[in-house]
């Protein structure tokens, strides 16, 4: 349960809005409907039994407004007779269009609010009080986290809410060793981003990536059949226009990475893979092959960004424990809520450390021991590329102790430097679970550290 900054108030659990979430208790509004056009008493018998429906409703809502925490069990109390109410409404509406010309339309429309609201329902269920289903059973929770995921991605992309790599039907033709050509340019000029491949022997090639003048990041070496059709799969930040659409959300853990990117995949297998700045916004997206190319390349499609694009760590390497040292590139921008870099604990007993953005372009980092005041750096100012981050913790000495609640000194280091350095408790946790750029308890800031999570390794001591 998130702590709450106002007083004598505990603070939330994981809500979900009903009239957001179950769309079918917007019928509610058209319960008048049900006493239109009746008789005297009869009609007054109806607004009886839904004004007694609608004062529970009203009544048990408003009285739990007082309570000290906020809660999806309290639902409980109040939702059944809304759901009554919006049943009621249905009846009403029924009633009403009975025998009119199109009333179907009313029928169809009730149906899709049925079916979306039971889905949903079922969905929150899965994980109702206190994320119960990811804490008791976090595998299968992340298998339908990521298939939901993935179904809900390609539905977007399918209605144009979401770019992604280009895939070409490639031929290629002999050239002398040593030769150069422009196999893919971007549209816009301003992006100054290409892909090249040089014929490196006979029937060998090797693609590299190159923007502005900065020298060619070459991948490894290919070997292409005279006559066949090799499939290649582009992975450019210049084939990926502005954010928009109102699916943005679905992929917003990914934008950063798909825009700071470059790929090549050759018949299946990955042939290049490089971390890159990324572009702009406001340029047009695109692009084509290079007009120097001697072969022959058409575009036959295009699909979602892979996930193994460019390698991000999720476990440390070295023996656990001491300090741990991370090598990350921060998404520009963070997201507002905060990125976690390392998680530890249970629910309501975790321990953090976020990154989270500032007014004015500058960061903070935050130590956050559960339901206590945080630990917070300065505001800081990161220059571009990658930065080493070091995190000790009390819980996170080395040897059997790991792993253990402890209190002690925090300590986080950005690129040498202490920025965050106090005193507080650690909360136990079983060696092994702990998150490296993951928020596994749902709390605070986003799931999932945005950037790029380069390297990460225990040394097996703390910061001297």
């Amino acid at each position: 349960m998130p702590h709450s900054t106002i007083a004598d108030h505990a603070g939330t659990e994981e809500m979900a809005g009903l009239l957001v979430t179950l769309p079918f208790l917007w019928l509610a509004l058209a319960v008048p409907l049900t006493w239109r056009d009746r008789a005297e008493r009869e009609s007054r018998q109806v607004r009886t039994m839904f004004g007694a429906v609608g004062g529970l409703y009203a009544g048990v809502g408003i009285f739990l407004l007082a309570f000290f925490s906020t809660t999806e069990r309290y639902l409980a109390e109040f939702a059944p007779a809304l759901g009554l109410l919006a049943a009621g409404g249905w009846l009403g509406l029924e009633r009403r269009v009975a025998h009119r010309r199109g009333r179907w339309l009313v029928n169809v429309a009730v149906v899709v609010l049925v079916t979306v609201t039971i889905t949903m329902a079922a969905l929150m269920s899965f994980d109702y009080h206190g994320r119960s289903l990811s804490r008791d059973d976090p595998k299968t929770w992340a298998r339908l986290e990521t298939t939901a995921h993935a179904a809900l991605s390609w539905v977007g992309f399918w209605l144009g809410q979401f770019d992604g790599p280009i895939i070409l039907k490639v031929r290629f033709v002999a050239r002398p060793a040593g030769t150069v050509e422009t196999f893919w340019r971007a549209t816009d000029a301003r992006a100054d981003e290409r892909v090249v491949v040089e014929h490196v022997g006979e029937r060998e090639i090797r693609f590299g990536y190159a923007r502005g003048t900065a020298p060619v990041k070459w991948g490894r070496r290919l070997t292409w059949e005279p006559g066949h059709t090799h499939t290649i799969e582009l992975q450019l930040p210049s084939l990926y226009a502005a954010p928009h659409g109102v699916m943005r959300a679905v992929r917003f853990g990914e934008e950063y990475r798909e825009r700071s990117c470059a790929a090549l995949w050759f018949s299946g297998g990955q042939a290049l893979g490089e971390w890159v700045a990324p572009l702009p916004t406001d340029f047009a997206a695109g692009g084509a092959p290079g007009a120097d190319f001697s072969g022959e390349a058409r575009t036959s499609g295009s699909r979602l960004a892979r996930d193994d694009t460019v390698s991000t760590v999720t476990t440390a390497t070295g023996t656990s424990g001491g300090t741990l040292r991370l090598r990350v590139v921060f998404a520009a921008p963070l997201a507002a809520q905060g990125e976690p870099l390392f998680a530890a604990g249970a629910l309501y007993g975790s321990d953090i450390v976020w990154v989270r953005p500032l007014a004015g372009g500058a960061v903070q980092f935050v130590f956050d021991h559960f339901n206590t005041a945080p630990l917070v750096s300065a505001p800081l100012r990161l220059a571009g590329g990658d930065h080493t981050i070091e995190i000790t913790l009390p819980s996170g000495v080395a040897g059997e102790a790991f792993g253990g609640a402890a209190t002690g000194e925090v300590r986080v280091q950005l690129d040498g430097a202490d920025v965050i350095r106090g005193r507080s408790a650690c909360f136990a946790f079983a060696p092994g679970d702990e998150a490296i750029g993951r928020n596994p308890f749902g709390s605070g800031g986003t799931r999932t550290f945005r950037g790029w999570l380069l390297e990460a390794q225990w040394t097996g001591a703390a910061i001297p």
